[in-house]
């Protein structure tokens, strides 16, 4: 019922938020002024305020399995190492469950959070400087642990749908304009240049993810192959 009940949310209300809202020309994340203006960020935050209640909904022991794990993944070894299944002990089977729920969770929040253009949010800067793209930027990194936690222990993501594919883009979409924002001087006091490392980190991770399912699907093929492409523009901005 948790899974039916979310991915309503992510295919209707979301949805429904970026239709009816955004279409109308309104860019809420500038300082809203007209009343229609302030509807709209006002639906913005009930939407986000049903996901983090539908989040703390769930028992403690549904969204507490990656505990001990996650932090331990990255570290100072190398790359292949930190993705390895002999370095941490093997989930059980009802857990991949678990983990996809967190993944869709993190993409309907992304979803709500980013401008309705994927294409040219990069060049957003209202809302870059935005509160919610400093959310956005949590709930992808998140994104981006559970990924790794998965590969970790099933390195063919063998239990993840397709969708789940287009929800990890997601994730590497805003850390690309993330990584981007490090550059931006304005946006100093929302994003902290040690975050360079780990965001380009995150990024691989994700690449890998869609490779692996690009053994399945092809469409997850293609999106691993722009992400590392944009990874390259951006990553070499700060090299």
């Amino acid at each position: 019922m948790n899974l039916i009940f979310l991915d309503s949310v992510i295919n209707f209300k979301v949805a429904e938020f970026q239709s009816n809202c955004l279409a109308k020309a309104i860019d809420i994340f500038r300082q809203p002024t007209t009343v229609e203006e302030q509807a709209a960020v006002a639906q913005l935050r009930l939407l986000d305020q049903t996901l983090s209640d539908w989040q703390r909904s769930l028992p403690p022991w549904s969204v507490q399995f990656t505990e001990g794990f996650s932090g331990a993944l990255i570290g100072n070894t190398s790359a292949l190492a930190r993705i390895s299944p002999s370095r941490v002990q093997k989930l059980e089977r009802p857990a991949f469950f678990l983990l996809y729920l967190q993944i869709l969770f993190r993409a309907a929040c992304i979803a709500l959070h980013r401008p309705p253009d994927i294409v040219t949010m990069a060049r957003d800067e209202y809302w870059i400087q935005s509160e919610s793209f400093v959310v956005a930027c949590v709930h992808a990194d998140e994104m981006s642990k559970l990924v790794e936690l998965a590969m970790v222990h099933d390195e063919n993501l063998s239990f993840l749908a397709p969708f789940a594919g287009y929800c990890i883009f997601q994730s590497a979409v805003v850390q690309l304009v993330q990584l981007k924002a490090l550059g931006i001087p304005s946006s100093v006091s929302l994003l902290s240049p040690d975050l360079i490392e780990q965001t380009s980190w995150r990024i691989r991770v994700i690449i890998r993810a869609l490779e692996v399912m690009g053994k399945r699907w092809k469409n997850a093929k293609k999106l691993a192959g722009l992400v590392e492409s944009l990874s390259r523009t951006f990553i070499q901005m700060h090299s």
